[in-house]
């Protein structure tokens, strides 16, 4: 039988595959640990349930790391464009439309593509009045009635799919 110390130094293995490996050379990798061991059923049940725990706890802290880190970015982001329309409201202003500043030429410029036009619907002529006829599906009263009465041609009841639950 594996000393305790065996068997954490095997779990911290397992989880340094998981954690670096393809998806295929994981499922090969766990396959050939629980081969190897020699240890009940239960107990490995119970092993894989801890690394499970273990990753979704690893993957939970590095999304909470992304979320952070995100976040960040999309202040310096906003800072940056904040930046840059102060520059352009400076240069608006004192109606500059290039400024040398060292190692950059700033230019202000127009935009490209087609102007923006703003309309009035009243007073817009008739002529440009288009109609448009929107079809939909309710299907969740088409739902009820094909689980009502499963013997419908239009509709397919499919089967549930399962997963395990880890109490």
């Amino acid at each position: 039988m594996a000393t305790l110390y065996e068997i954490a130094n095997d779990f911290k293995f397992l989880l340094d595959l998981l954690d670096t490996e393809t998806p295929e050379e994981q499922d090969e990798s766990i396959t050939e640990a629980m081969e190897h061991s020699q240890l009940s059923l239960e107990v490995k049940t119970e092993a894989v349930v801890m690394m499970m725990r273990e990753l979704e706890a690893r993957a939970d802290a590095r999304l909470k790391e992304a979320e952070f880190h995100k976040r960040r970015a999309e202040v310096a982001a906003n800072s940056a464009r904040r930046l840059k329309d102060y520059l352009h409201e400076v240069m608006r202003s004192i109606d500059q439309l290039e400024l040398a500043a060292g190692r950059f030429t700033v230019n202000r410029v127009r935009n490209g593509g087609r102007p923006p036009v703003d309309f009035d619907a009243a007073l817009l002529p008739e002529r440009f009045r288009e109609v448009k006829e929107v079809v939909s599906w309710d299907y969740e009263a088409a739902r009820k009635e094909a689980l009502g009465n499963p013997d419908v041609e239009w509709a397919h009841i499919g089967e549930r799919g399962e997963h395990i639950r880890i109490k």
